[in-house]
């Protein structure tokens, strides 16, 4: 990724860059795809598997593709609500 490209760059002045994987955005994907692969988590959701792969490490889709994945893995409740709010949308009604 770009920002592991960038980090030997700025380490030598005493920068570095955060992770997203490390982001609330992609700690809430992790823990709601649990157990499955990205494969199987493509295959209920309908989002390619890189697309998919993206999200866990903090890459924040659009807002009709965050509810195709919530949809396809059936997110419901309190766990829909915490998926949106990491992802800084409002939850879907």
């Amino acid at each position: 990724m770009l920002m592991n490209a960038l980090s030997p760059l700025l380490e030598p002045i005493g920068l570095s860059m955060p992770s997203l994987e490390d982001s609330p955005f992609a700690r809430v994907v992790k823990r709601l795809i649990g157990g499955r692969s990205l494969r199987e988590a493509a295959r209920e959701s309908g989002i390619s598997h890189t697309r998919i792969s993206d999200m866990q490490f903090g890459v924040v889709p659009s807002y009709r593709l965050l509810e195709k994945f919530a949809k396809g893995l059936g997110i419901e409740g309190q766990d829909l609500r915490e998926l949106f709010e990491a992802a800084n949308y409002p939850p879907p009604p």
